[in-house]
Protein backbone atom coordinates (compact mmCIF):
# COMPACT_ATOMS: atom_id res chain seq x y z
CA UNK A 1 0.00 0.00 0.00
CA UNK A 2 1.60 3.15 -0.97
CA UNK A 3 2.04 6.32 1.74
CA UNK A 4 0.11 9.37 1.13
CA UNK A 5 2.45 12.75 1.57
CA UNK A 6 0.87 13.22 5.17
CA UNK A 7 1.90 9.83 6.04
CA UNK A 8 5.36 10.60 4.68
CA UNK A 9 5.82 14.04 6.77
CA UNK A 10 4.68 12.15 9.63
CA UNK A 11 6.99 9.51 9.51
CA UNK A 12 9.82 11.66 8.75
CA UNK A 13 8.88 13.58 11.72
CA UNK A 14 9.10 10.33 13.78
CA UNK A 15 12.73 9.89 12.63
CA UNK A 16 13.43 13.52 13.29
CA UNK A 17 12.25 12.59 16.66
CA UNK A 18 14.37 9.98 17.13
CA UNK A 19 17.51 11.78 16.18
CA UNK A 20 19.05 13.19 19.26
CA UNK A 21 18.95 9.36 20.58
CA UNK A 22 19.31 7.22 17.54
CA UNK A 23 22.78 6.02 18.02
CA UNK A 24 22.25 5.14 21.40
CA UNK A 25 19.38 2.68 20.65
CA UNK A 26 20.69 1.42 17.37
CA UNK A 27 23.55 -0.76 17.73
CA UNK A 28 26.40 -0.62 15.10
CA UNK A 29 27.34 -4.10 14.33
CA UNK A 30 31.34 -3.07 13.03
CA UNK A 31 32.04 -6.61 11.60
CA UNK A 32 28.89 -7.15 10.10
CA UNK A 33 29.05 -3.42 8.57
CA UNK A 34 32.51 -4.47 7.47
CA UNK A 35 31.43 -7.78 5.83
CA UNK A 36 28.43 -5.99 3.93
CA UNK A 37 30.61 -3.04 2.25
CA UNK A 38 33.05 -5.25 0.95
CA UNK A 39 30.63 -7.26 -0.89
CA UNK A 40 29.70 -3.91 -2.60
CA UNK A 41 33.05 -4.09 -4.44
CA UNK A 42 33.68 -0.32 -4.47
CA UNK A 43 36.40 1.51 -6.44
CA UNK A 44 38.39 4.47 -5.75
CA UNK A 45 36.69 6.57 -8.44
CA UNK A 46 33.17 5.74 -7.57
CA UNK A 47 30.75 8.40 -6.63
CA UNK A 48 28.13 6.55 -4.70
CA UNK A 49 24.43 7.67 -3.54
CA UNK A 50 23.70 6.66 0.46
CA UNK A 51 19.58 6.48 0.32
CA UNK A 52 17.99 6.90 3.79
CA UNK A 53 21.43 7.69 5.39
CA UNK A 54 19.53 8.32 8.75
CA UNK A 55 22.51 9.50 11.05
CA UNK A 56 25.04 8.73 9.06
CA UNK A 57 25.64 4.68 10.11
CA UNK A 58 27.10 3.34 6.47
CA UNK A 59 28.84 6.72 5.66
CA UNK A 60 32.65 6.16 7.19
CA UNK A 61 32.40 2.94 5.89
CA UNK A 62 32.28 4.10 2.60
CA UNK A 63 33.48 7.27 2.39
CA UNK A 64 36.89 5.80 2.52
CA UNK A 65 36.93 3.68 -0.01
CA UNK A 66 35.40 6.05 -2.99
CA UNK A 67 35.25 9.28 -4.21
CA UNK A 68 32.76 10.65 -3.77
CA UNK A 69 29.32 9.60 -1.34
CA UNK A 70 25.91 11.74 -1.25
CA UNK A 71 23.90 11.01 1.74
CA UNK A 72 19.82 11.45 0.97
CA UNK A 73 17.42 11.38 3.77
CA UNK A 74 14.27 12.94 4.26
CA UNK A 75 14.78 13.13 7.91
CA UNK A 76 16.67 16.71 8.24
CA UNK A 77 17.49 16.20 12.35
CA UNK A 78 18.73 12.65 11.61
CA UNK A 79 21.35 13.68 8.24
CA UNK A 80 22.39 16.94 10.51
CA UNK A 81 23.77 14.18 13.09
CA UNK A 82 25.33 12.01 10.20
CA UNK A 83 26.66 15.65 9.02
CA UNK A 84 28.23 16.36 12.40
CA UNK A 85 29.23 12.60 12.77
CA UNK A 86 31.09 12.88 9.60
CA UNK A 87 32.87 16.50 9.65
CA UNK A 88 36.11 14.56 8.91
CA UNK A 89 35.26 13.17 5.61
CA UNK A 90 35.72 16.25 2.73
CA UNK A 91 34.07 13.91 -0.30
CA UNK A 92 30.87 13.16 1.74
CA UNK A 93 27.54 15.67 0.63
CA UNK A 94 24.48 16.10 2.26
CA UNK A 95 20.79 16.25 0.62
CA UNK A 96 17.87 16.66 2.89
CA UNK A 97 15.55 14.95 0.61
CA UNK A 98 12.58 12.68 0.07
CA UNK A 99 14.47 10.28 -2.87
CA UNK A 100 11.23 10.04 -4.81
CA UNK A 101 11.48 13.83 -5.35
CA UNK A 102 15.41 14.03 -5.69
CA UNK A 103 16.87 15.35 -8.98
CA UNK A 104 20.68 15.49 -8.94
CA UNK A 105 22.18 16.78 -12.13
CA UNK A 106 24.47 14.21 -12.50
CA UNK A 107 24.36 10.03 -12.27
CA UNK A 108 26.12 7.51 -9.63
CA UNK A 109 27.68 4.54 -10.23
CA UNK A 110 26.54 2.77 -7.04
CA UNK A 111 23.71 3.22 -5.01
CA UNK A 112 23.41 1.90 -1.30
CA UNK A 113 20.50 1.63 0.71
CA UNK A 114 21.01 0.67 4.35
CA UNK A 115 18.17 -0.14 6.38
CA UNK A 116 16.13 2.19 5.29
CA UNK A 117 14.05 0.14 1.87
CA UNK A 118 10.81 -0.35 3.09
CA UNK A 119 10.31 3.17 4.13
CA UNK A 120 10.24 3.78 1.00
CA UNK A 121 6.42 4.77 0.00
CA UNK A 122 6.10 3.68 -3.41
CA UNK A 123 8.47 0.79 -4.78
CA UNK A 124 7.82 0.91 -8.22
CA UNK A 125 8.53 4.78 -8.71
CA UNK A 126 11.24 4.09 -6.74
CA UNK A 127 12.86 1.42 -9.46
CA UNK A 128 12.24 3.87 -12.04
CA UNK A 129 14.28 7.01 -9.97
CA UNK A 130 17.03 4.66 -9.29
CA UNK A 131 17.06 3.34 -12.75
CA UNK A 132 17.31 7.68 -13.77
CA UNK A 133 19.38 8.32 -10.89
CA UNK A 134 22.36 5.38 -11.52
CA UNK A 135 25.31 5.63 -14.35
CA UNK A 136 25.22 2.66 -17.22
CA UNK A 137 25.43 -0.50 -15.44
CA UNK A 138 25.42 0.86 -11.82
CA UNK A 139 24.46 -0.83 -9.34
CA UNK A 140 21.74 -0.30 -6.07
CA UNK A 141 22.43 -2.75 -2.72
CA UNK A 142 19.51 -2.54 -0.60
CA UNK A 143 20.73 -4.53 2.52
CA UNK A 144 19.94 -4.49 6.25
CA UNK A 145 22.44 -5.63 9.17
CA UNK A 146 19.36 -8.08 10.66
CA UNK A 147 17.15 -10.52 9.33
CA UNK A 148 14.13 -9.72 7.11
CA UNK A 149 12.18 -11.02 10.37
CA UNK A 150 14.02 -8.91 13.19
CA UNK A 151 13.32 -6.00 10.35
CA UNK A 152 9.50 -6.30 10.35
CA UNK A 153 9.29 -7.50 13.86
CA UNK A 154 11.06 -3.60 15.22
CA UNK A 155 9.10 -2.04 12.61
CA UNK A 156 5.56 -3.76 13.95
CA UNK A 157 5.92 -2.93 17.30
CA UNK A 158 5.56 0.82 16.68
CA UNK A 159 2.77 2.90 15.35
CA UNK A 160 4.17 5.25 12.61
CA UNK A 161 6.08 2.24 10.89
CA UNK A 162 4.40 -1.10 11.32
CA UNK A 163 3.48 -1.25 7.83
CA UNK A 164 6.48 -0.49 6.61
CA UNK A 165 7.31 -4.13 5.75
CA UNK A 166 10.30 -5.99 4.20
CA UNK A 167 9.42 -8.55 1.95
CA UNK A 168 11.68 -11.97 0.79
CA UNK A 169 14.84 -9.96 -1.18
CA UNK A 170 13.47 -12.24 -4.51
CA UNK A 171 10.25 -10.86 -4.49
CA UNK A 172 11.57 -7.18 -4.46
CA UNK A 173 14.48 -8.28 -6.82
CA UNK A 174 10.68 -8.80 -9.30
CA UNK A 175 10.18 -5.06 -9.35
CA UNK A 176 13.79 -4.43 -10.54
CA UNK A 177 14.13 -7.19 -13.22
CA UNK A 178 10.97 -5.98 -15.18
CA UNK A 179 12.48 -2.53 -15.07
CA UNK A 180 15.79 -3.80 -16.98
CA UNK A 181 17.47 -4.54 -13.53
CA UNK A 182 19.63 -7.63 -13.54
CA UNK A 183 20.22 -10.00 -10.06
CA UNK A 184 24.01 -9.41 -9.00
CA UNK A 185 23.64 -10.96 -5.75
CA UNK A 186 21.09 -12.36 -2.68
CA UNK A 187 21.95 -13.19 0.52
CA UNK A 188 19.36 -13.61 2.81
CA UNK A 189 19.65 -14.93 6.12
CA UNK A 190 19.20 -15.16 9.82
CA UNK A 191 21.96 -12.20 10.27
CA UNK A 192 21.48 -9.79 7.36
CA UNK A 193 19.85 -9.33 4.24
CA UNK A 194 21.60 -8.46 1.08
CA UNK A 195 19.82 -7.63 -2.52
CA UNK A 196 22.32 -6.31 -5.20
CA UNK A 197 20.50 -5.21 -8.39
CA UNK A 198 22.50 -4.23 -11.74
CA UNK A 199 21.29 -1.49 -14.07
CA UNK A 200 21.48 -2.89 -17.74
CA UNK A 201 20.26 0.47 -19.59
CA UNK A 202 22.49 2.09 -21.64
CA UNK A 203 20.21 4.93 -21.68
CA UNK A 204 17.83 6.62 -18.49
CA UNK A 205 14.66 5.15 -18.02
CA UNK A 206 11.97 6.61 -20.34
CA UNK A 207 8.44 6.29 -18.61
CA UNK A 208 5.88 5.91 -21.62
Amino acid sequence: MEKNDMEVLAEAEYFNKLADKWDEIREVDDVKLSELVQLLHLKQDDEVLDIGSGTGVLLPYLAPLVKTVTAVDFAAHMLAKAQEKCARFSNIFFSVSDVLAYEPERTFDKITCLNFYPHIRDKRLFVERTDLLLAANGEITIMHDLSRQQVNDIHGSSAEIADDRLREAAAEAEIFQANGFSVKRIIENDSCYFLQLRKNRKQAYQKS
